[in-house]
């Protein structure tokens, strides 16, 4: 019914929607890490930082990798270089699966970034977002998108 008309952002239509709780085993972002991670060059304290946020998100998100760490809770800071690479393995594909399952059905985040992306591979901020009715590589529900956040642009 709408294919046809321009993506107005003064267009008001009527949707079906829902109502959402955010549910998750952590609620830490990609852009937390890369806040801290910014902050990391200015010294030890903040290495200090960046070093408890990361071991926090391993001990919440993939457990696994701590294996038999000094501490078996998220007390220690302690973290091998072994480690924290197979955190980013880890954390790299629960994305790269998220957003293929979204890729396989139509599904366009509108506004997919660091700070709406948790490591665990979940996202926690949906809107504005859709699914396509028809295959539009330039679709977005997001009307001010231009085609940074189009459904072509997803994965990148």
């Amino acid at each position: 019914q709408f294919a046809n008309q321009k993506r107005d952002p003064d267009l008001m239509i009527v949707e079906s929607c829902a109502i959402t709780t955010r549910v998750a085993p952590s609620f830490t972002r990609i852009g937390h890490i890369d806040l801290f991670g910014r902050r990391a060059s200015k010294g030890t304290k903040q290495m200090d930082e960046l070093r408890a946020i990361v071991r926090h998100a391993i001990f919440r998100e993939f457990p696994e990798i701590l294996g038999d760490s000094p501490a078996d809770d998220d007390s220690s800071d302690k973290l091998t270089s072994e480690q924290v690479a197979a955190f980013l393995t880890a954390s790299g594909g629960a994305i790269a699966d998220m957003v293929t399952g979204w890729l396989r059905v139509g599904f366009c985040q509108g506004n997919f970034n660091a700070d709406n992306c948790l490591v665990g591979g979940r996202t926690m901020d949906y809107g504005p977002f859709g699914w396509m009715d028809a295959y539009d590589p330039l679709f977005a529900k997001w009307t001010g998108s231009g085609e940074h956040f189009a459904f072509m642009n997803q994965p990148g």
